[in-house]
């Protein structure tokens, strides 16, 4: 299983190899991955962020962001377009998820932003991954995949 990891990679072709040679026949994998980048759901994210951000700051104490954490990644998005194609070479692929995650990456600010209410939020994200995230598939492409698959060559 991995989760957000293999977009950070420079090369990708022998970390999948490495990956396949791990398995055994029958051998499932999971990948959660940045596959692509939506102007859209970042201009969303960047839209709702303006206005959750200041209410999250009013009500909870300032903390000092390690100026590690602040850097981000130097390799970001190094694989990215790699991962689905190598993927698909390395791995039968039984289940692809192509999604925006909007609702996901706005969640944690939802909840913080409006007092740890939780239906509220569950309520909230549901619309949104529903109302805004579903419909913008159908006119862009995804930002992220969920990848189910098995190693090529078993039975």
């Amino acid at each position: 299983m991995s989760k957000d990891a293999l977009h950070h990679l420079a090369n990708l072709e022998e970390v999948f190899s490495r990956l396949s040679d791990l398995l055994r026949d029958g051998g499932k994998i999971l990948f959660f991955e940045h596959i692509g980048e939506s102007p859209i759901a970042a201009a969303i994210k960047r839209y709702a962020n303006r206005y959750l951000h200041p209410k999250i700051q009013r009500r909870y104490p300032h903390v000092e962001i390690p100026e590690v954490l602040q850097r981000g990644s130097p390799l970001e998005d190094v694989g990215r377009d790699e991962v689905l194609l190598l993927a698909g070479k390395y791995f039968h692929i039984l289940r692809l998820v192509r999604e925006l995650m909007l609702y996901h990456e706005l969640e944690f600010p939802i909840y913080y932003a409006f007092g740890k209410r939780l239906r509220f939020t569950r309520v909230l994200t549901w619309l949104i991954r529903w109302l805004i995230e579903k419909p913008l598939l159908f006119i862009q492409k995804p930002d992220y995949a969920i990848i189910f698959g098995e190693k090529l060559g078993a039975k």
